[in-house]
């Protein structure tokens, strides 16, 4: 994509840091087990394109004690990977992966990425989504204590 930077995977080790803001960039290189955010409780990713879903699962999974995720107009190359992969190992460990979750803000983003990273919301106490659909079951966002759905039509009023 035009205007896109590819990261530099040095930023994957920076140990010391507690808030990240990533624009406009692309990953599109990670080792499993090369990021490490000890310390991170921020996250924000604004038109990120990740080469492959695998790697947004890497950088959440080196985000341990992660409290507040904003996402938006997120994007990934391997599309039918996404839609294939849906009931694989990588989405079940997805779900687990950020239990110190309180704040999510997802938006812009297509609805497939959407609904997977919205799975990361079985702990968070706040959640914004715009979705296609309304997704999960009933036990899913037991935490829940704030909630901003909008739920986007694809069809225009007559």
């Amino acid at each position: 994509m035009p205007g896109r930077v590819t990261l530099p995977r040095s930023i994957f080790s920076c140990r010391t840091l507690v808030s990240l803001h990533l624009k406009g960039l692309k990953v599109n290189d990670i080792s499993h087990g090369v990021v490490d955010f000890p310390l991170l409780k921020t996250l924000h990713l604004s038109s990120v394109l990740f080469e492959r879903f695998e790697y947004l699962v890497e950088i959440l999974s080196g985000c341990p004690i992660l409290e507040e995720l904003q996402a938006e107009d997120l994007s990934v190359d391997n599309v039918e990977w996404v839609f294939i992969q849906e009931n694989s190992v990588i989405v079940k460990k997805f779900i687990s992966l950020l239990p110190n979750l309180i704040r999510v803000s997802i938006t812009k983003s297509p609805s497939y990425l959407m609904n997977l990273v919205t799975l990361l919301c079985t702990e968070a106490q706040i959640l914004r989504a715009e979705l296609d659909r309304i997704i999960g079951n009933n036990n899913q966002f037991h935490n829940l204590t704030n909630i901003e759905l909008i739920i986007k039509h694809n069809h225009r009023d007559k």
